[in-house]
């Protein structure tokens, strides 16, 4: 894939990376809590929210799209919704990665092994290794880091294990858990502090875990995507050579 450039950044000859995130779409939860001004509920909601922000990264052209955790509801969805899903993300012509949340883990008989996505799917990366894992794209000089929950325990840390950033110009760190103000707490599970943001040395922090949309930090930049289903938006994420790193919501309307 190559550079996206604005008009502004080429006529500057610097280069601004579109970064589309979001998370917690939970495919396959058929809850009708929430109707949407979609028009739809329960599990059509959730399908149709990944249609709108694959229509949403391709009208905005943007460089990748991360999703943050949680894309499934858990790993006893359908075939059927599978083979859905995997239609709606073929549309998608720019890369993408996916990181197992707490719903989706990466158990032995999960959603991600019976899937296979990365087969299915041209341009798309599931972060696999449980120590976290380093992938590199070096025609946008961009580097990701994620660690995904492989299991059902609570006690992960989604943050430790970060190594030190590599030689690319970006730096991008994908962490599906609860930040908090203090410092580790024993009743909480997937715990990141903002200690762990601070240390990070990354250009932004994508998060998912959470269903609304928060910018929890600004040394990093550091924002929960929210579920798109609730929230009606994604994060719209700019690594801009000239002016460093913009975040704002963007509404799938």
């Amino acid at each position: 894939m190559s550079r996206r450039r604005s008009q502004e950044g080429d006529q500057k000859g610097y280069t601004i990376i579109k970064l589309l995130h979001t998370s917690d779409i939970h495919l396959g939860d058929d809850i009708g809590v929430y109707t949407s001004k979609w028009g739809v509920s329960g599990a059509d909601l959730k399908l149709t929210s990944l249609a709108k922000v694959i229509d949403a990264a391709q009208k905005e052209k943007v460089s990748i799209l991360v999703i943050t955790g949680d894309l499934f509801d858990s790993n006893r969805v359908s075939d059927i919704l599978l083979d859905e899903t995997i239609r709606e993300l073929r549309r998608c012509r720019t890369n993408m990665v996916i990181l197992p949340g707490n719903h989706d883990c990466l158990v032995p008989d999960g959603v991600y092994y019976r899937a296979k996505l990365e087969e299915a799917v041209p341009g798309l990366k599931v972060i696999y290794n449980d120590q976290g894992e380093t992938l590199r794209f070096p025609a946008l000089d961009l580097a990701l880091w994620g660690k995904p929950i492989c299991g059902y325990e609570a006690d992960v840390k989604p943050m430790e294990g970060l190594p030190s950033r590599g030689k690319e110009k970006w730096g991008v760190a994908l962490a599906h858990g609860l930040v908090m103000n203090d410092d580790y707490l024993s009743f909480c599970g997937y715990q990141i502090s903002v200690n762990d943001l601070k240390a990070s040395n990354r250009d932004y922090v994508a998060l998912g875990h959470k269903e609304i949309f928060e910018v929890v930090s600004q040394e990093p930049p550091a924002c929960y995507a929210g579920a798109p289903w609730r929230t009606g938006c994604v994060a719209m994420v700019e690594l801009d050579e000239a002016t460093g790193v913009r975040v704002r919501s963007h509404s799938l309307a």
